[in-house]
């Protein structure tokens, strides 16, 4: 259906004639923006040297993705774009399984189902299938929690370095995880010298991933945070809470939010989405598990302390228990779920006309 609606985007009533003249637009239509980067990376890998201040540098994107696609292209013989789509795939697959069963823990059945389906259904649930590193994220991610429910904390340090090897800033995702092993060790009665060597199984991974990631830069780029600094390149950058906000106000304010650019559409989606995260955070400190809550709220500080808002109606794919905080709230008013796909869908479709004719990057 995503694949529908994009070839109508791009070419209209004419695509059946586009496909039968030249069947490589079902590859292509989808080799947009960051697609390109990751399949580049794969194939070529990360170009050597030093980064000029400011400059874009693909060292910006982490590796977890291009080693996939490389890999599942070795394995099939499919090209960039067809292999960075099936890792897509084969990884939302398993992020959807391990979601489900992760909210049914604590939740009814219903709830879990309707989370499910509220994912698949926000704007920019297409990026799950286009060879962007969401769908393979929120996999890492989820099973991360559901080896912390079953003490399995080696397996959860694994999964850690492979969501931070994916998005770096993922890094944040110890803060919660960390909280669930303090909540184990409250309620095992075992020695406090076990928990010490678990919370290093847990956290060892990922000091190690970024460790030898770091040690790579360094000899790539001569510049060990080369992967952070590159970050400013593609307008990436922390700064106060307050920066974001007066920006932010003064775009609304002089209405250049009515701006048809790539920037203004993306910063509206953003400003949506920050708002709505705001929210959520607040109800899943009273209605969620603590360290659901604290996930939300880590990921909810970062995003605001940017200089700009970006990408960030794409980021919160990861970020589950924004899901799960509207399912709850459906649960409740179930008016509420036919309203928000009254509104994600058609807000989806022109998102993903957007993207295919390369006037939104998401």
């Amino acid at each position: 259906m995503v694949g529908l609606v994009a070839l109508l985007a791009k070419y209209a009533s004419d695509f059946p004639h586009v496909i039968a003249h030249n069947p490589g637009v079902l590859d292509s239509v989808f080799f947009q923006w960051d697609v390109g980067q990751y399949a580049a990376i794969a194939v070529r890998g990360y170009p050597a040297g030093p980064i000029a201040h400011g400059a874009q540098n693909s060292i910006a994107f982490a590796p977890m993705l291009p080693f996939l696609e490389r890999l599942t292209h070795v394995v099939t013989g499919l090209g960039g774009a067809n292999s960075g789509m099936l890792v897509s795939l084969v990884a939302l697959v398993a992020a959807l399984t391990g979601l489900h069963r992760l909210i049914a823990l604590d939740h009814p059945a219903a709830v879990a189902d309707t989370t499910v389906v509220l994912l698949l259904a926000w704007p920019l649930a297409f990026f799950f299938l286009v060879g962007y590193p969401e769908s393979l994220a929120l996999a890492l991610v989820v099973w991360a929690f559901l080896a912390a429910r079953s003490r399995q904390w080696l397996a959860v340090g694994l999964l850690v370095a492979g969501a931070c090897l994916t998005k770096y800033y993922l890094l944040l995702v110890l803060v919660p995880l960390v909280y669930e092993l303090w909540v184990a060790h409250r309620s095992e009665p075992t020695p406090l010298k076990s928990w010490v060597v678990r919370g290093a199984l847990l956290i060892g991974p990922a000091v190690v991933a970024i460790g030898g990631w770091m040690m790579f830069c360094a000899i790539r780029f001569d510049d060990p945070l080369a992967f952070v600094h590159a970050q400013a390149g593609w307008n990436r950058s922390l700064a106060w809470p307050w920066d974001m906000v007066t920006r932010t106000g003064g775009d609304l304010w002089h209405l250049r939010f009515l701006d048809t650019s790539v920037a203004s559409t993306d910063e509206l989606v953003s400003t949506v989405t920050v708002v709505l995260m705001v929210v959520a955070t607040v109800s899943a400190f009273s209605n969620l598990r603590r360290s659901y809550a604290l996930f939300l709220a880590v990921a909810t500080a970062l995003f605001v302390c940017n200089t700009i808002l970006e990408s960030t109606g794409r980021e919160v794919l990861v970020l589950f228990p924004l899901f799960l905080v509207f399912a709850t709230w459906c649960e409740r008013h179930p008016w509420l779920e036919r309203l928000l796909f009254a509104l994600f869908l058609p807000t989806a479709y022109y998102l993903i006309e957007r993207f295919v004719t390369v006037r939104f990057a998401g």
